[in-house]
């Protein structure tokens, strides 16, 4: 199925979007955490606030995040597919 150039466009768009987003959280600098409690790891902080147990999750394997990253890779496949020779 052929795309219209309007559709490629958008295509484009939505995939800076999405990689924009990506590049962000897989900076060594970002750390995404699950809220919980108690503790049950040794790897797990606690914020003094309010005692809320942080512990990071694993950006790049074993979570949802990794829907994202392979959305992006799709849809960069599916655009170079649809892209005129």
């Amino acid at each position: 199925m052929a795309l219209t150039k309007k559709q490629l466009r958008r295509l484009e768009e939505i995939r800076y979007a999405l990689s924009s987003g990506v590049a962000y959280l897989r900076k060594p600098t970002i750390a995404v955490c699950i809220k919980g409690s108690p503790a049950t790891t040794t790897y797990h902080a606690v914020r003094p606030l309010d005692g809320v147990t942080l512990y990071e999750v694993e950006k790049e394997m074993g979570s949802e995040l990794c829907m994202a990253f392979t959305a992006l890779h799709s849809l960069e496949k599916m655009i170079e597919e649809e892209r005129p020779a």
